[in-house]
């Protein structure tokens, strides 16, 4: 199968569909900037079509670099979601903004305000080999009044190396430092209490 095959979602992921039992891999066109292989965090040029190894189960899917994923445990039903961990994977470019939006998904309230609207952006930069040196993210102060059930929030950050600070400044706080793990796929996760209030994550 060729590179033809394939949509994007959104914008910022591409998936590339495994048809036939058969295949053994398969083409892919990856649009010009960086893409992140979604399962293992591995950078690819873009511009230029490769070649991915397949089976019926793995289906390839890229995320344009400067995405902002935002993701929730599944559930068996849409009661079991308050409380649940909201989940934010970052893909750094040189900059990049992205806007989530939340109400109760019940009613009619967001008519009256009765939604969150954030904004998260993030910029990087990096050292003469390309290595990350900084990533700083701002996650704006919700508009709208509708606050979801208390949850922890996730940033899971695609980092190469190990950085020598992670820090969280709130309004016009002090810089914290912020404790901080790294994913088998090269993605620094930070977990925190999701305020709503605004937070600007420092990485260096």
């Amino acid at each position: 199968m060729g590179s033809g095959h394939q949509f994007t979602f959104g914008g910022d992921l591409l998936v590339a569909p495994v048809l036939r039992p058969e295949e053994r891999s398969r083409g892919v066109y990856l649009p010009a900037g960086t893409w992140f292989d979604f399962w293992t965090g591995r950078a690819e040029a873009g511009g230029r079509d490769i070649n991915v190894p397949v089976t019926i189960r793995s289906i390839p899917v890229y995320v344009r670099g400067g995405a902002f994923i935002f993701q929730q445990p599944v559930v068996q039903h849409t009661g079991e979601m308050p409380g649940q961990p909201l989940r934010v994977s970052v893909y750094p470019a040189a900059s990049s903004a992205s806007v989530l939006y939340e109400d109760d998904g019940r009613t009619l309230a967001y008519q009256k305000g009765g939604f969150a609207r954030r904004r998260f952006s993030q910029a990087r930069s990096v050292d003469p080999r390309g290595r990350d040196q900084a990533v700083t993210i701002e996650i704006a102060r919700a508009e709208g009044t509708y606050r979801p059930k208390a949850r922890q929030l996730e940033l899971s950050v695609r980092w190469t190396g190990e950085p020598a600070s992670v820090t969280a400044r709130r309004g016009g706080g002090q810089p914290q430092a912020m404790a901080w793990t790294m994913s088998e796929t090269g993605f620094l996760v930070v977990k925190m209490e999701d305020s709503f209030e605004g937070v600007t994550i420092e990485i260096r």
